[in-house]
């Protein structure tokens, strides 16, 4: 049986693979440590490789239809990444704050919002069939530090253990007016990185509604 409400520990942007790293079982540096980053640093060098690849990003042919139903698509999504970033604001209880925990919420938010962002410019010039394909290898490499995350968490009694640990957002914030200067600047601009986030959700409407007239004008 998981506690009442544990599955805010999932729902937790500030609580991803970093913070779980002292809760896996063992003292493996392997596990705690090294595992954790080396899956984050493979997340971002292989979106950085993919990005920077050169490519058209103008679709031609029957690509203008495929761009457009995959522009449509990630329409639908606008409102499931609004949802993520409130429940993870509205929690009634959170991951205590920590550098760890400061890294996650940015490795989460950043990396999301980034492959939505960037997925449309990439697959432009692409075949329909390699568009289709493309979307779906950045959205996967976005979601493999959560499903390690996951596979970890199934066991109960880790996730009823870090649950224990989590503390009210009054808590949180009497830690950090407790905690040193430089903690305390990085916590408030991890804030700012939020605010610019949802500010990036609410302009990703007119975005693709710029991509969709693109898409279908270039030549």
């Amino acid at each position: 049986m998981h506690p009442e409400n544990s599955d805010e520990v999932v729902r937790d942007p500030r609580f991803g693979l970093l913070s779980l790293r002292k809760y896996t079982g063992g003292d493996s540096c392997t596990q705690k440590v090294f595992l954790p980053l080396l899956i984050i640093s493979l997340q971002w060098t292989l979106f950085f490789c993919i990005l920077l690849q050169p490519r058209d990003i103008c679709p031609r042919g029957i690509a203008k239809v495929s761009f457009v139903a995959i522009c449509l698509l990630y329409t639908t999504r606008i409102p499931h990444l609004w949802d993520q970033y409130k429940d993870g604001r509205d929690l009634a209880r959170r991951t205590p704050p920590s550098w760890a925990s400061l890294l996650d919420v940015l490795h989460e938010h950043g990396l999301k919002i980034s492959v939505f962002l960037t997925n449309l410019l990439l697959v432009g010039g692409e075949e329909p069939l390699d568009q289709v394909l493309n979307c779906v290898a950045l959205e996967f490499l976005s979601e493999i530090d959560n499903l390690y995350q996951i596979q970890l968490l199934e066991r109960a009694q880790i996730k009823e253990h870090i649950y224990k640990d989590f503390i009210t957002p009054t808590e949180a914030q009497e830690l950090v007016q407790k905690s040193s200067l430089p903690f305390r600047i990085a916590y408030t601009l991890t804030g700012y990185f939020l605010s610019l986030f949802a500010l990036l959700i609410l302009l990703l409407y007119p975005f693709l509604l710029l991509l969709l007239l693109w898409g279908a004008l270039c030549t």
